[in-house]
């Protein structure tokens, strides 16, 4: 849990990304090459970090999502793919799965059930543009919501009022980018709310949480 706390909050003091995409040998069943993409039987989560990093795209992963290993073969035409390859190579895992991509403005992608498409909100484009703070990285993987609501009052600064319990887990959050810490708010909130979970922020400097509206299960 400490470690946890410790990648958040060193993230925004400028601390550098530790992800980096090999040109060959990714892991013993991950093979990349400049003509394609060659995956047998890789935890989700490690297909999900090639995905972000040749989208060059934050992934923000609905929990009903199949995390089943994922198998890939994709050949480019270049040496480097075009976003409409690598679009149309994971496109097809998560068609598999009965999920769709939503673009989600400049930076985010969300992953989410394909039968939630026509009611998905992708507001980032309404995040608030800073210039001069530190951005930073972060690395969640089988954080619990409500580790990720302390956190939420503590980059925030706001503090939490009321009793309203938590549930889920946010099985995957990795940034292949520095985010603004207004994208890091607009991040957590959303996984939140896929979690059950609304966030309601006040003007007296505090935060309350109601059940979300937005099912957790399609």
């Amino acid at each position: 849990m400490k470690i946890i706390h410790a990648i958040i909050l060193l993230s925004f003091c400028l601390l550098g990304s530790n992800f980096t995409l090999a040109d060959t040998t990714l892991t013993n069943n991950a093979v990349t090459a400049q003509d394609g993409l060659h995956l047998k039987k890789i935890p989700f989560n490690v297909a999900l970090d090639i995905y972000a990093k040749l989208s060059h795209r934050v992934l923000l992963v609905h929990p009903a999502i199949d995390r089943s290993a994922v198998s890939l073969e994709a050949d480019w035409t270049n040496e480097t793919p075009s976003q409409a390859e690598i679009t149309a190579a994971f496109g097809k895992v998560f068609a598999e799965r009965q999920a769709a991509v939503v673009v989600d403005g400049g930076k985010f992608l969300q992953i989410i059930p394909a039968n939630m498409v026509q009611t998905a909100s992708p507001n980032s484009k309404d995040i608030p543009v800073v210039t001069g703070e530190p951005r930073g990285t972060v690395d969640f993987q089988g954080v619990s919501a409500g580790v990720l609501v302390k956190l939420y009052g503590q980059i925030t600064g706001l503090r939490r009022i009321g009793d309203e319990p938590t549930t889920g887990n946010i099985f995957y959050f990795k940034t292949s980018s520095p985010l603004s810490k207004p994208e890091v708010i607009y991040a957590f909130e959303t996984l939140l709310a896929w979690n059950g979970t609304k966030v309601i922020t006040h003007q007296d400097g505090t935060f309350s949480l109601a059940k979300s509206s937005i099912s957790t299960k399609p």
